[in-house]
């Protein structure tokens, strides 16, 4: 019988059950749902962005890679925190997109390896501070606190939720 031979660049098969890879995927549409309801609530008049863009890159790891040191909540609060305050630091510093934003993202990686917080998406928080515009640079050091803070703190609380619930399942 003729068997295709997997190729050794393709990912072996994910053995998670089903009822774990579904629990997750809701867990992440929900908490996101979540953030952006309770920031129109309390947020209407902030005109910029209230979803960061790197809570979703956030999503797949804390979600889909729980067990991923990249995960653990204390690099997901502080990565974030941190790489929004050096984000809008570098902006109002430096001023230019491009190079800010490179510089941004450096630095955040570099302060993230010595508070052992590495979470990439903190890099993309990071990089947003410095290209999201008029809006987000309006803000300045406001968006450490809204939308960054909100969305961590939104986040977490649902990260902390759907760990109890996969350690049941």
């Amino acid at each position: 019988m003729f068997k295709l031979k997997r190729p050794t660049w393709f990912p072996e098969p994910d053995h998670q059950p089903l009822q774990y890879i579904v629990l997750a995927t809701i867990s992440a549409f929900v908490c996101l749902s979540a953030i952006v309801v309770v920031c129109r609530y309390f947020l209407p008049g902030i005109g910029a962005p209230i979803l960061a863009a790197s809570m979703g890159a956030a999503a797949v790891l804390m979600f889909a890679a729980p067990t991923s040191p990249m995960a653990r909540s204390w690099s997901f609060i502080i990565g974030n925190l941190v790489s929004a305050l050096i984000g809008v630091t570098v902006f109002q510093w430096i001023g230019d997109v491009f190079w800010a934003g490179a510089l941004a993202v450096t630095v955040s990686i570099f302060v993230m390896h010595f508070l052992r917080c590495q979470h990439p998406p903190g890099g993309a928080t990071a990089l947003v501070a410095v290209i999201g515009g008029a809006q987000v640079h309006q803000l300045g050091y406001l968006y450490v606190l809204a939308p960054i803070g909100i969305n961590v703190l939104i986040f977490e609380m649902f990260v902390l939720v759907n760990r109890r619930l996969q350690d049941r399942t």
